[in-house]
């Protein structure tokens, strides 16, 4: 009786190893999914962020494309050409500053949304 016994106990103990192991699997799975959609969720915010990024960078390209092209007809220009061209180029120092300012706001507003989500 005492063999049939330690048996039994063995057979139990292999179960109950057998059922901790598939509750750690099931925890871990869980445990991806969460991860997996928390990278998914960065990712997005990420991406929104980089292209804010990018647009910026294609602003600033813009300008110093426009810019290149007054001096270049600022050199060729006449006295009253000059004072036109100057002005151009103030106006689009200007425009620029308020679209990199705006860029920036909303990358900073980003940030603080992706900074947010994370705490969460």
């Amino acid at each position: 009786m005492p063999i049939h016994f330690r048996l039994l106990v063995a057979a139990l103990c292999a179960s109950a190893a057998t059922v901790c192991l598939g509750q750690d699997a099931s925890a871990k799975a869980a445990d991806q999914k969460a991860a997996k959609d928390q990278a998914k969720k960065a990712s997005a915010a990420g991406s929104e962020l980089q292209r804010l990024l990018d647009q910026l960078a294609k602003t600033r390209d813009d300008a110093i494309k426009n810019s290149e092209q007054l001096a270049r007809d600022l050199s060729k220009a006449t006295e009253a050409q000059r004072k036109e061209i100057l002005a151009a180029m103030e106006a689009n120092r200007k425009a620029f500053e308020e679209a990199s300012s705006a860029f920036m706001k909303q990358i900073n507003d980003e940030r603080r949304r992706q900074r947010a989500a994370s705490k969460r």
